[in-house]
């Protein structure tokens, strides 16, 4: 099993998280972020999504794997690629101040969601409910609408 796929997940998929079970046969590269900012939300019902334009930009924090072709059209089908969300290639830098470039997945508005909170932090694991989360932080209160 090669991986030579590279992939940045930012949400349920990473440790800890719900569907973190999806990189069972994935090699961990390490935590990074995004060099570029981008819109990053949280639904009502606490699914995170990242989008390429946005009145709150964000640099998006998550953790970067090395998957295969299997692993790689599994998450596909998870995320809904290429209706629901776009995987494209973005540039992470690691931990360790090592650039990448890794596939990402981008919600494509289609008017799903209309109630959502900004990720001001840029880490899904701050504002999420799963025991390895770190405190909640206090969301803006303003509603933003798609």
């Amino acid at each position: 099993m090669i991986n030579k796929n590279i992939i940045f997940v930012y949400g349920t998929l990473r440790k800890g998280q719900l569907n973190h079970f999806y990189l069972r046969n994935a090699h961990y590269i390490g935590k990074g972020k995004t060099v570029e900012k981008y819109g990053f939300f949280i639904t009502q019902t606490g699914i995170p999504f990242a989008t390429c334009g946005s009145e709150y930009p964000v640099s998006i924090v998550g953790e970067v794997y090395a998957v295969d072709d299997i692993t790689l059209r599994e998450i596909d089908h998870l995320e809904g690629h290429p209706f629901l969300y776009l995987r494209e290639k973005v540039e992470i830098i690691l931990e360790t101040g090592e650039p990448t470039l890794a596939w990402m997945y981008f919600f494509l508005n289609n008017g799903f969601i209309t109630l959502k909170q900004p990720i001001q932090s840029g880490d899904f694991l701050r504002v999420s409910r799963s025991p390895e989360a770190q405190p909640l932080e206090v969301l803006e209160t303003k509603e933003v609408i798609l």
